[in-house]
Parts: structure tokens; C-alpha cells; sequence
């Protein structure tokens, strides 16, 4: 059963320090509700049970409306925050004073720049957000947490040693930082660094036959395939010259189990998604179609977290993004282990824009939605999935 906290005694366990004590906050609330007309109250005693024994305490509706006066005239109401609260990966992030965002990006040496991909900058966006609505516990702590951005510069073939040189990867031993990655590991080197520490396998490497068989892999057009247009026979962006990983498969690898996707995929008609034994074709159109993501998440064996955002394209990794906020369960503290690995799949409807009056990307997405609940890896004993994600 998902444990929850009981987020009204923290909020009350606050004020109290913040007011100078029970007796004090007791008369506070007896002054807002006298002030909206209201003949209520709550006691010092029920207050400073309620703070640290709130097992021991009962709450009357009365008590419950009184509570409410108060906390709404500080911003605090309950109708904006819930007395219990469900943790999830989200809130598992911000334990940490800071908050790292790795982006990938490609140089451009000449103009003194680096271009990020705008789904990746929404979904940057769209955490912040979910992570800032959490303010409110972060506030009953008494603290807050710093965010960062890092740049991740696309470079293939990849060299280790170079890449172990970079700003960004010293984060990821940061125990005071958790980190989240955005793109699949052909747009985010990051990906590949921490999905391959997560799952225990050599990154950048393509998976052979005898390497234990990951519960996902992304198959993309190869590198000889052209950009995706307006013309009669697209063509979808190919892996970059150079590009290996141990979550990317290739059309040779689907051969048995789909000759016809492997065709499509060659010829840079299609995409595919490879997850727990069942391959999902990507094939896209003028219509809605489907796209694949992956989240996957680890609580580091200094306890800091490490999420991975990763999509077939932009898109999918954007529409996964929207999602981490609906994973309800918490990743466990191993002292001095990493914890399991929390991964899953997302599907979600991509759109391409056919007017002529638009530049740049033109996909949409148009909804999203969890392939299955949240697993763990290593599968625990007598089964595989984590406490709940809602549909």
C-alpha cells in the first residue's frame, strides 16, 4: 500500500515554530475566524498534539473549518493543499538542496552558440512547474531548492575519457544534487552515462547477444537515411555517423521477430520501440500516429536521485515529461546501495501540422499516457510492478 504523509501535521508543526507556539497560534485562529464571522476555534492542547502526536489526535469538522479560516488567510488553505500527500519520484528529487537539468546540445563553434531542442526546453519547463507546486512541503521544511542547467555537447563518436572531462558529468556524482536527463542517448549523451549506470550494462556500446536483455530498446533509422520534409517520400532523421548505444537496437536485431519493420526502418520510413518481448511500430504520417518514451529513476547510493527522460524523438520525451508528476511511488533509501531501478513506458499521439503556413517543427502532441504501471529492475520476487501510476 502507498504510505503517505500526513501533510496537515507538518503544516501545523511549521507554524507552530514560526508563531512561537501553540498558545500563540491558538489565539490566531480564534482572530481569523472572528474576523470572517465565525464562532470557531481550535486549543493549544489539540494544536500541539496535532503537530507532533497526530496519532493520538481528533479532528472535528468544526475544527477542520477553523484550521481552514486560518490557513487560508496565509496562502496556506486546505483547499490548496492536501492534509495527506502521496510522495512520488517528484518529491523523492527536491530531498536534495539542488536540482540539475542536463540538456543536449549541439555546438555550433562558428556563431558562439548551442542549439537546444525546444521539446526539451518545455519539458524543462513543465517539471519546473510540477516541482515548484511542491513549494508548499518544501516551505514546511524551511528550505528550498536550487535549480541548475547544464549543457551536454553532442559529440560521435563518443570518447569516455572526454566526456568524464566535461562540467556536466561531475555532476552525477554530486550527492547534494539530483539530476534529470533529457532525450534519448542519440540527442543526450547524459542519457546514455546514466541509464547505463542504472542498469549495470557499458554505455555507448552496442548490446551483443550475450549481454543480459535490457526491458527496452529504441531502433532508429540508420545514419544514411535523409531529414524528414515536405516531399512526396520523407525521409526520418538517421542516428548520427558514429552513434552507438546499449539501448538501441537496429533493424538487423528485429529481423525474426518483424522483417517488414526492419524494410521500413532501413528505408527511413519508420521507427521502433522494443518493450518487455513486444516490438511498437512508429510510422509516421499526415494522420495521428503513435511515439514512444521511456522514464526511468534511481535513488543513488548517496541517496541523491537520477531521472532519465528519454523519447523516440522530441515529442515523445516532451509528452513523457507531463507525466512524472502521476508516478505515485517513492524510491526507497538503500544505505549505501542504489536503490532499484523505477522505469516506464509511455505511448503518445503525435500530429504533423500539413498546412503550408507553418515553419520550423510542426508536430503536436496530442495525448499521452502510461503504457503499463511503473516497474522495478531487478524484478522483485513474486513480481514486477511498482505502487501505483494513475492512468
Amino acid at each position: 500500500m502507498m504510505k503517505k504523509s500526513f501533510y496537515l501535521s507538518t503544516l501545523i508543526r511549521r507554524l507552530l515554530e514560526k508563531e512561537g507556539g501553540p498558545s500563540r497560534l491558538a489565539r490566531l485562529i480564534k482572530a481569523a475566524n472572528d474576523q470572517v464571522g465565525e464562532k470557531k476555534s481550535v486549543g493549544h492542547r489539540t494544536l500541539k498534539k496535532l503537530a507532533y502526536e497526530p496519532e493520538h489526535v481528533q479532528l472535528s469538522y468544526t475544527q477542520l473549518v477553523a484550521l481552514d479560516n486560518y490557513l487560508s488567510s496565509v496562502g496556506e488553505g486546505l483547499d490548496r493543499n492536501p492534509i495527506f500527500h502521496k510522495r512520488g519520484v517528484l518529491d523523492c528529487l527536491v530531498e536534495t538542496p539542488r536540482v540539475a537539468f542536463l540538456l543536449g546540445s549541439t555546438p555550433r563553434q562558428w556563431e558562439q552558440r548551442n542549439d537546444v531542442s525546444r521539446w526539451d526546453t518545455r519539458s524543462v519547463a513543465r517539471l519546473l512547474h510540477e516541482i515548484c507546486l511542491r513549494s508548499a512541503a518544501l516551505q514546511a521544511q524551511l528550505r528550498g531548492v536550487e535549480f541548475e542547467f547544464a549543457d551536454v555537447l553532442l559529440d560521435f563518436p563518443v570518447r569516455l575519457e572526454k566526456l568524464a572531462t566535461e562540467p556536466w558529468y561531475q555532476l552525477l556524482e554530486d550527492q547534494q544534487r539530483s539530476v534529470i536527463a533529457f532525450g534519448s542517448s542519440r540527442a543526450c549523451h547524459a542519457s546514455e552515462i546514466m541509464l547505463a549506470q542504472m542498469f549495470g550494462v557499458t554505455p555507448f556500446h552496442k548490446p551483443s547477444l550475450t549481454d543480459p536483455l535490457l526491458p527496452f530498446y529504441f531502433i532508429w533509422p540508420g545514419g544514411q537515411s535523409g531529414e524528414s520534409g515536405r516531399s512526396a517520400k520523407p525521409r526520418l532523421k538517421g542516428n548520427p555517423p558514429g552513434f552507438q548505444s546499449h539501448f538501441a537496437w537496429t533493424p538487423d536485431d528485429i529481423e525474426e521477430k518483424d522483417p517488414a519493420l526492419a524494410r521500413a526502418i532501413r528505408r527511413g520510413k519508420a521507427f521502433g520501440f522494443y518493450f518487455d518481448g513486444k516490438l511498437y511500430p512508429v510510422s509516421p504520417g499526415p494522420g495521428a500516429f503513435p511515439m514512444y518514451a521511456v522514464i526511468a529513476a534511481q535513488r543513488r547510493s548517496g541517496s541523491q536521485v537520477h531521472v532519465v527522460i528519454a523519447g523516440i524523438s522530441g515529442p515523445a520525451t516532451h509528452a513523457a515529461a507531463t507525466l512524472v508528476r502521476k508516478i505515485t511511488a517513492a524510491l526507497p533509501h538503500v544505505p549505501g546501495e542504489d536503490s532499484q531501478v523505477l522505469y516506464v513506458p509511455v505511448e503518445t499521439q503525435i500530429r504533423t501540422d500539413p498546412s503550408r503556413s507553418r515553419r520550423g517543427d510542426v508536430r503536436e502532441v496530442l495525448s499521452c499516457r502510461f503504457l503499463c504501471p511503473p516497474k522495478w529492475w531487478p524484478a522483485p520476487v513474486g513480481g514486477t510492478t511498482a505502487p501505483n501510476a494513475k492512468r
